[in-house]
């Protein structure tokens, strides 16, 4: 061994070897810090691109608010999981469409595209019916109904309780014995070509106008608050739509719309617990409502002029709902493609705790929106242009400061675009193959890639439509209140040939023309008339100090003392119309009676039609074929009624001769079944 060092000797070694590890960690750390600095540099740019593709305006200025317009900046900007939550339901969306591109048949037959080889499962079925009509329209405008008017409109839940026996009962059992997934094609069968064609067209472009608007307006109201791109909504929203259903049918279309309706419920009661939290609880949100008068349950009025006053949100739902899901081929086209009747008729009544519980769920939020802004309107203070923006304002308003919050809101939004367009453009091409296309002109495949290539067109001219919709405002009013004067009509016409054996294709013809001309008049008439009904009074007072905390028992005084001021708690109806008589009747007749008039007139006007036609060629007169009419035994839950085989007078030569003619046709109508993918 050598000698030991000295005590010099260690000590400078000791420090040498500090020196080194100062050094290795020096380096250590600035190599972290340089990862660090690139992570950072790469997420903002992938920050700042992501805001590219969604936002085009991140800081959103409001101005208005009080005597003194103060503004309020809200802060529009994504964060992290809101990102992953808005792209985690797109993609999800586009897996499912992957899943049955690759499963099954592949989706390469007509059949399998359109109705899924007609066996879909009952239950992602009643969420689908649920999905394709609760569209984001539905969910914005409830709430704003339910700020501006109070609880009234939930009337409108109890006529789900006769809209969905009605639809499983009568209209169902009848449309699946046409034997064809368009219920167009019935009124071919029951009437003639005419009367099929002319309902087919007008109904095409009403429903790529409504997608269109489906694609607009929550984009507009997403925009108008949060500082969503509009145009970059349109465009996400349509392309992953159309992708999955092009690639997944009507299997992926069915689970999509289960999947989405499942994010809309968890959305809206997201908000409505998170809300109520943020109020001080329900007793507080209903406190401050109840001083507002807007859980009024008795403002009853059998006036058809005025609005949302219980007996027009039953009468009127009743026939407005039953045009959706009694005659609307998206809803039509799924009753087909469930493989047993008894399925159907579950995958329909579903619905009805299904519609009731997503409106008011989407009502209380628009109480919710009331109990934090009666005392500082933000559509009376100029903030906002238009009432169904109140829901977007009060989620980006109230839980800004909430990581994933805004995602989750504007995924259940697109979701309802989502399942809306998704059904409409499957039932578009469903109708040309079905309806317009001659008989055998395709194979199966080839039915299948030419029904995804129409698909694809039906969607594209839809975001054209929503893209022009922000350019042309009057057309976009137009367009959404055509949709509902041109569907009562058409309920009326499946309902005049189910259950009136009498009416024939003359009465069918001029009920049906007459019906859509005096409803486009209605319209014209009330929009010159502009009338406003009466709504439940709000106030800006107290706009300084909205964002600011207080109690709830100074909030209700200030509210009481604001409507004691003002003298009352509505505001009274607008009336700026020079018509005279009509103007006091007719053009202000409350929207929900529309479906009423269109149905009453179309069927009243078919059947005298009818029988005078009968007068006048009584030679000319032929019973309709009776699978086509409804029967007592069509109320049986589970057995598929043939009437032929229940014939209770075989002597009857027209029946007869109809049975005859019946036994004619299964060969050519088994032919039929398979060309039209039945």
């Amino acid at each position: 061994m050598g000698p030991e060092p000295s005590r010099g000797q260690q000590r400078s070694t000791e420090k040498s070897h500090i020196r080194q590890r100062h050094a290795i960690r020096s380096r250590a750390d600035n190599a972290s810090h340089s990862s660090s600095q690139t992570l950072t540099l790469i997420a903002r740019g992938t920050d700042l691109l992501l805001q590219r593709i969604l936002f085009c305006i991140p800081i959103l200025e409001l101005k208005g608010m009080g005597e003194n317009r103060t503004e309020i900046w809200l802060d529009a900007h994504f964060a992290a999981w809101d990102y992953v939550i808005c792209a985690g339901m797109l993609s999800f969306s586009t897996l499912i469409g992957f899943y049955y591109a690759c499963s099954g048949g592949k989706q390469r037959t007509q059949h399998e595209w359109l109705a899924g080889n007609q066996n879909l499962d009952w239950l992602p079925t009643s969420l689908s019916l649920l999905a394709s009509f609760i569209s984001a329209i539905t969910l914005l405008g409830t709430p704003s109904v339910f700020y501006t008017n109070g609880v009234m409109y939930s009337y409108l839940a109890l006529c789900y309780f006769a809209v969905m026996p009605l639809t499983a009962f009568i209209f169902m059992p009848v449309f699946r014995r046409t034997h064809s997934i368009s219920a167009f094609k019935y009124l071919e069968k029951r009437f003639n070509k005419t009367v099929s064609l002319i309902p087919c067209f007008v109904y095409m472009v009403q429903m790529t106008v409504y997608m269109g608007i489906v694609l607009y307006s929550p984009a507009l109201a997403l925009n108008a608050v949060t500082g969503l791109s509009l145009e970059g909504s349109i465009v996400v929203v349509a392309v992953v739509c159309l992708f999955y259903t092009v690639i997944g049918g009507m299997k992926a279309i069915v689970v999509t719309d289960a999947f989405q309706t499942i994010v809309m419920v968890v959305g809206m009661i997201t908000i409505a617990v998170a809300g109520t939290w943020r109020m001080g609880g329900l007793s507080s949100v209903l406190d401050i409502n109840r001083q507002g008068e807007h859980l009024d349950f008795k403002r009853w009025s059998l006036d058809p002029r005025t609005r949302h006053a219980g007996v027009d949100c039953l009468i009127g739902g009743i026939f407005t709902w039953l045009s959706v899901y009694g005659s609307n081929q998206a809803q039509v086209q799924r009753y087909i493609s469930i493989g047993r009747k008894v399925d159907a008729h579950k995958a329909i009544l579903l619905n009805m705790p299904g519609l009731i519980f997503l409106m008011l769920i989407s009502g209380y939020c628009g109480l919710l929106a009331y109990a934090k802004y009666a005392l500082c309107d933000p559509i009376k203070a100029g903030v906002l242009s238009k009432p169904d923006q109140i829901l977007p304002y009060y989620v980006t308003d109230t839980f800004r400061d909430w990581p994933g919050f805004a995602g989750l809101f504007v995924s259940s939004i697109f979701s309802g675009s989502l399942s809306t367009i998704s059904s409409g453009v499957n039932a578009l091409a469903a109708i040309v193959l079905t309806n317009i296309v001659p008989l055998n002109y395709f194979k199966e495949t080839q039915g299948a890639k030419a029904g995804k290539l129409m698909a694809v067109g039906f969607g594209l001219v839809a975001m054209v439509f929503a893209f022009l919709c922000q350019y042309l405002e009057a057309i976009l009013t137009l367009a959404l209140s055509m949709y509902g004067i041109l569907s009562a009509p058409l309920l009326g016409l499946f309902t005049l040939g189910m259950l009136c054996p009498r009416s024939n294709s003359t009465g069918a013809f001029v009920g049906y023309i007459t019906s859509v001309l005096f409803q486009a008049w209605m319209y014209y008439g009330s929009q010159q008339e502009d009338y406003s009904g009466e709504t439940v009074v709000t106030f800006t007072a107290n706009c300084s100090s909205v964002h600011h905390p207080q109690t709830m028992a100074s909030h209700i005084h200030q509210l009481a003392a604001a409507q004691e001021e003002f003298g009352g708690v509505f505001s009274p109806a607008t009336d700026t119309s020079e018509w005279g008589l009509l103007s006091q009747t007719v053009f202000r007749m409350s929207y929900l009676y529309f479906a009423v008039v269109g149905f009453s007139i179309t069927v009243g006007v078919g059947y005298a039609t009818s029988l005078l036609s009968r007068l006048i060629a009584p030679t000319n007169v032929d019973l309709p074929d009776l699978d086509l009419l409804f029967h007592w035994q069509d109320l049986h839950p589970v057995h598929e009624f043939d009437p032929y085989h229940h014939l209770s007078l075989p002597d009857h030569p027209k029946l007869q001769q109809l049975a005859n003619k019946k036994e004619s046709l299964k060969s050519i109508k088994s032919i039929e079944i398979d060309e039209n993918i039945l």
